[in-house]
């Protein structure tokens, strides 16, 4: 977005919207999308995922990935590494820069039994 006051006077929180997985993923990964609607001042993304939903409470997570930072328009992360064969999680984002964090999600998804 373009602001004049962006960045030397205000950071702006980024905002999210459609934050979707497919309900059963690959045996082992997964993509997550999003549409970056605003991608704020200096924001850096982390997925938060694990087989449980860990809230917006970093320590309650199993895993993360940093993405980093977004621009308007479509995104995703590949998550890969995961248990095979019907097992449930839970993923979040948190936008984060100096003014603050905000938490998108959750969403949820379940590996697949067969190979892709």
């Amino acid at each position: 977005m373009d602001d004049p006051l962006r960045g030397d006077y205000f950071e702006y929180p980024a905002i999210l919207r459609g934050l979707h997985s497919p309900s059963i993923s690959g045996t082992n990964s997964t993509n997550i999308s999003w549409e970056t609607y605003d991608n704020g001042t200096n924001i850096t993304l982390t997925v938060f995922y694990g087989e449980s939903d860990g809230g917006s409470q970093p320590s309650a997570w199993s895993n993360s990935i940093v993405h980093g930072s977004t621009g308007v328009g479509d995104d995703y992360i590949e998550i890969t590494g995961l248990s095979c064969c019907g097992t449930d999680y839970y993923a979040r984002i948190r936008a984060s820069n100096d003014a603050g964090e905000t938490w998108f999600g959750p969403v949820t998804w379940s590996t697949d039994y067969s190979d892709d």
